[in-house]
């Protein structure tokens, strides 16, 4: 299946949810956690740690429409047809339609609020535990799995009777994300951190030559005046002298 919801319920009995198509879209939003540290010569950022936390679903169902399908007869003479009236909000089998996606978290939301009802009961346990997801990316076999989320709020959907794919969208919280996902954000943020961060020339707080062009200007002209005079001096020798503040001769003119 493109894209399959699971849960357990008090029983650890699993309840999964199938959906054919892959959703068409899948955010989430990142929290980069960080210690600054302020210091003479600027900040030092400390990163701790890097958490998805909120998380949407999109997609759109096909020729399951709103009432499902399921498939009749055998061989050569199988054929789809409408679920009827008491299967329609069946989340089983390959073509689960938007009643049975609302039934699937109806169930869901009811026993992690409710402790179960008539229809799932749990004994009056209030179970939350956390949904997986799983999803193909762009068909390829390039999966994603996050293995821990807790929907939010009951999928929104869009109906009408012109709409022949109805389209749904589940939000969610991130306890655990997919593993490659969570590496990529890490990068993601380091990277975007780092542009902001390091050796800035021309920064008052990184930067110790600022304000003195003047003088570092006027010590090369030393350097060079004193070369025309003491040529078997090395420049590092003649920087030497002149930092250790030695009585500067008159230069000649033309030594700028």
């Amino acid at each position: 299946m493109a894209t399959s919801f699971t849960f357990t319920d008090a029983l650890d009995r699993p309840h999964t949810l199938n959906i054919r198509h892959n959703p068409y879209n899948v955010s989430w939003t990142y929290n980069l956690n960080t210690n600054v540290i302020p210091t003479y010569a600027g900040e030092v950022v400390q990163v701790l740690s890097v958490n998805i936390d909120h998380m949407v679903i999109e997609g759109q169902l096909g020729i399951e429409g709103a009432f499902g399908r399921k498939d009749i007869g055998a061989g050569r003479n199988v054929k789809l047809v409408e679920r009827n009236i008491n299967e329609q909000f069946s989340y089983n089998g390959q073509y689960v339609g938007l009643h049975g996606m609302t039934e699937f978290f109806r169930q869901y939301f009811a026993m992690a609020s409710q402790g179960g009802d008539a229809t799932n009961p749990n004994g009056g346990q209030f179970v939350q535990h956390p949904m997986t997801v799983h999803y193909d990316v762009d068909s390829q076999p390039d999966s994603r799995f996050w293995p821990k989320i807790i929907p939010t709020n009951f999928p929104s959907f869009r109906r009408a009777n012109n709409n022949f794919a109805p389209m749904w969208r589940v939000e969610c919280e991130v306890w655990e994300a997919d593993a490659s996902v969570q590496k990529a954000v890490k990068h993601k943020a380091l990277d975007n951190l780092q542009k902001n961060i390091g050796y800035k020339a021309g920064n008052a707080f990184s930067d110790p030559a600022l304000g003195y062009q003047d003088v570092v200007q006027e010590t090369l002209r030393l350097i060079d005046g004193f070369q025309a005079l003491l040529p078997t001096y090395t420049r590092e020798q003649l920087r030497d002298l002149i930092w250790n503040d030695v009585s500067a001769p008159r230069l000649p003119q033309g030594h700028n």
